[in-house]
């Protein structure tokens, strides 16, 4: 099944478990959508590009470089199919990236490791505009930085997220998962634990 809505609910499965730090959950759900994305045909590579560069972001949050690596690879194979191999496309996926992940830090690494190697740093935006006007000669690495902070959460963020871990823990405990993964005060969470338990 390929369907182009299920992507995307998995998609945003994902940042869900990102924003919750459950970095193996968000990997395994942008995976699926992935593999629905794949067997799509045409049309769907600025979304290929984007999740790929989400898995290998969730990979480097893991410690997996190599794995991160890989995935950076394929989308940068892909936009160069898409958009072309002689760089003057560039600006095209730095757009896409740009829209599909936030106007991020970025950096676009030329020739690495070469006599005329060349990092230039700013914004996927900045970025897609600089090449956009004089693009770059020779092999191209595009690092996208992670998110910035999650907004914080609302108080039925926090509500859901205790109910949920009220069904398998005691409020004490309940209270200080969530505070843990919500960045907020726990004897606060535990009142509000024990107030939802009556």
């Amino acid at each position: 099944m390929s369907d182009p809505a299920t992507a995307a609910a998995l998609a945003e499965v994902a940042s869900a478990h990102e924003r919750l730090g459950h970095f193996d959950d968000a990997r395994i759900a942008l995976e699926q959508a992935l593999a629905m994305l794949a067997t799509r045909p045409g049309g769907a590579e600025g979304e290929l590009i984007t999740t790929l560069n989400r898995i290998a972001r969730v990979c480097l949050r893991l410690g997996r470089l190599e794995e991160a690596r890989k995935y950076a690879q394929r989308a940068l194979r892909i936009a160069e199919q898409t958009f072309g191999p002689d760089s003057s496309a560039l600006a095209q996926p730095l757009a896409a990236l740009a829209e599909g992940l936030g106007d991020r830090e970025a950096a676009v690494a030329r020739e690495i490791s070469k006599k005329f190697e060349e990092c230039v740093t700013g914004s996927l935006t900045q970025l897609a505009e600089r090449y956009a006007e004089a693009p770059p000669k020779g092999e191209i690495v595009v690092v996208v930085a992670p998110p910035g902070a999650p907004a914080p959460a609302s108080a039925d963020d926090a509500d859901a997220a205790l109910a949920e871990a009220l069904t398998r823990l005691p409020a004490s405990k309940a209270a200080g998962e969530v505070a843990k993964k919500l960045g907020l005060d726990r004897k606060a969470l535990y009142a509000r634990a024990m107030a939802m338990k009556e």
